[in-house]
C-alpha cells in the first residue's frame, strides 16, 4: 500500500482536531451549511462518494445515490457506492435528481467540460450542484490530477452548460493556506523519510511534527478572517441549473 495513503488512513481519526495536519481544509462550516439545507425528500447524486460522509449532513433525502469509479477500487480507495460509473457518461435519465455534489472530483476527470454537462442534463431545471475543487493545494492521485480554476473561470465552465453561479466562497486567507500547505509538506517529508527517500537521521525531528502541526492549525484559523482571498486553498458553490 502507498505509504502516504496508509497515513491518511490513520490519521483520519483525527481529522476533526487540530492534530492533523490538513484540519484547516477540513472544517468547511460553509459547505457543511449548504448540505444540510438541503431539502427533504431529494433526490440527490453524489458523484466521487467514496465513504459517502456528506451523507450525514443531507436531510433525510428520498434517494441518495452514491457514485464512483471502478478504478479508484482496484487502487486500494475502499468506497461504498450504489452505482459504479464514470462522471463523463452518467448511468442515469435526463432530469433524475435534484441535487447534485462534485466535491474534490473536477481536477481528477479528464474532460471536465463533458462531466459539467452530464451533470447538467441529469439535474431537473432549477435543481442544485453543491461544488468544491481545490486552488492552492499540492499535487495528489497522481497522475490523474489535471487542473485547477480561478474563481471566473469557474464561472465560465459552470455558467456555458446552464448554470447560474451564486456566492463562491473562497477558503483561505494567505496566512491560513501557507499553514496549511506547509502542514502537508511536513507531513509528506516525514513520509519520505520513512520510505528512505530521505536520510533516516532526519528522524530525529520527527517529535516536532505534531507541535509545528498544532501551532499552524492555531494561527491558521486566527488568520482565517484576515487578508482577503487572494490565496485560496479552495473553492466552495451553489450552482442552481437554470430553468428552460
Amino acid at each position: 500500500m502507498n505509504l502516504t495513503r496508509h497515513l491518511k488512513r490513520l490519521l483520519r481519526p483525527l481529522s476533526s482536531t487540530i492534530f492533523h495536519p490538513q484540519w484547516l481544509s477540513y472544517r468547511m462550516p460553509g459547505l457543511k451549511r449548504d448540505l444540510e439545507g438541503i431539502q427533504s425528500g431529494s433526490t440527490l447524486l453524489d458523484i466521487g462518494c467514496h465513504d459517502r460522509w456528506p451523507e450525514k449532513y443531507a436531510k433525510n433525502p428520498e434517494i441518495y445515490i452514491g457514485l464512483d469509479y471502478p478504478a479508484l477500487q482496484v487502487a486500494g480507495y475502499k468506497s461504498t457506492v450504489d452505482v459504479w460509473g464514470d462522471g463523463h457518461c452518467l448511468p442515469f435519465t435526463t432530469e433524475s435528481f435534484d441535487v447534485v455534489l462534485l466535491l474534490d472530483v473536477l481536477e481528477h476527470v479528464k474532460n471536465d467540460d463533458v462531466v459539467i454537462g452530464e451533470i447538467s442534463r441529469v439535474l431537473k431545471a432549477g435543481g442544485k450542484l453543491i461544488f468544491q475543487m481545490p486552488f492552492l493545494y499540492p499535487v495528489h492521485d497522481y497522475p490523474d490530477d489535471y487542473r485547477r480554476y480561478t474563481e471566473e473561470g469557474l464561472k465560465l465552465l459552470l455558467e456555458g452548460k446552464g448554470f447560474e453561479v451564486g456566492a463562491i466562497d473562497s477558503r483561505g486567507s494567505p496566512i491560513e493556506t501557507s499553514c496549511l500547505l506547509m502542514n502537508i509538506s511536513l507531513s509528506q517529508f516525514f513520509v519520505d523519510v520513512f520510505s528512505g527517500r530521505i536520510s533516516f537521521v532526519f528522524i530525529l525531528l520527527f517529535p516536532l511534527l505534531p507541535v509545528v502541526v498544532v501551532f499552524n492549525n492555531c494561527l491558521g484559523v486566527a488568520a482565517s478572517a484576515v487578508g482577503g482571498c487572494m490565496m485560496p486553498f479552495s473553492y466552495e458553490l451553489v450552482a442552481i441549473k437554470k430553468l428552460n
